[in-house]
């Protein structure tokens, strides 16, 4: 009995860390990734102009190209709100 009980213990602790693992990795891809000024606006619920005036204060950072905009300054900017 208790032989049994361990392994699901031992189970359940695996299956735990395998989904926070999965969290993280996720988490870490989202801010690897780049957006474009729509989907920004769509994803935080402001309009495209709001996107643009962040970018012109520097609240946001864009790539070289101005083009498109960092998954970690996404991530920055929503924590200091």
């Amino acid at each position: 009995m208790i032989r049994e009980e361990l392994r699901a213990l031992i189970k359940e602790a695996v299956v735990e860390a395998l989904r926070e693992y999965d969290k993280e990795k996720q988490g870490n891809e989202l801010l690897a990734r780049t957006y474009k000024r729509s989907e920004i606006a769509r994803l935080i619920h402001i309009s495209p102009s709001t996107v643009t005036k962040l970018i012109l204060d520097g609240k946001l950072e864009t790539t070289r190209d101005g083009k498109l905009i960092t998954g970690k300054s996404v991530n920055d900017y929503l924590r200091s709100r």
